[in-house]
């Protein structure tokens, strides 16, 4: 199956565990792949897309959003951490940084994410 760069897949899965399947299904049967496929929670995936459209401010309140369900989950503290900076809320953006940086102590593997939020902490 080709794959095309011009294509990308979003799949919000919030509590969607038995729709997961035939959504992947549908990914998988069409005739070009997708450059870009992303799983992920509803209030993350919007505030993905508002921070595309420029929108930080109300990205933000999409990922704490999120954070409140999941309130250590390693996408939704890097991107409110990121929206927060966007809407120059440095005191928000230091404090997602700092429970980044502390959930990621013993981790092995690099994340850009991980290093964006050293650089915050270094700078203040």
């Amino acid at each position: 199956m080709p794959t095309d760069s011009r294509i990308a897949v979003v799949i919000p899965a919030r509590n969607a565990g038995s729709f997961l399947r035939e959504a992947l299904d549908s990914v998988f049967a069409q005739t070009e792949f997708p450059g870009v496929f992303y799983l992920a929670r509803a209030h993350e995936w919007m505030g993905e897309l508002l921070l595309e459209l420029q929108q930080a401010g109300s990205a933000h309140a999409e990922f704490q959003r999120a954070l409140q369900s999941t309130p250590n989950r390693f996408r939704g503290l890097a991107g409110a951490m990121r929206a927060a900076r966007l809407s120059r809320d440095a005191s928000r953006a230091r404090e997602y940084a700092e429970r980044l940086v502390a959930q990621c102590e013993r981790a092995d593997s690099p994340r850009p994410e991980l290093d964006v939020a050293r650089a915050l902490l270094a700078r203040n």
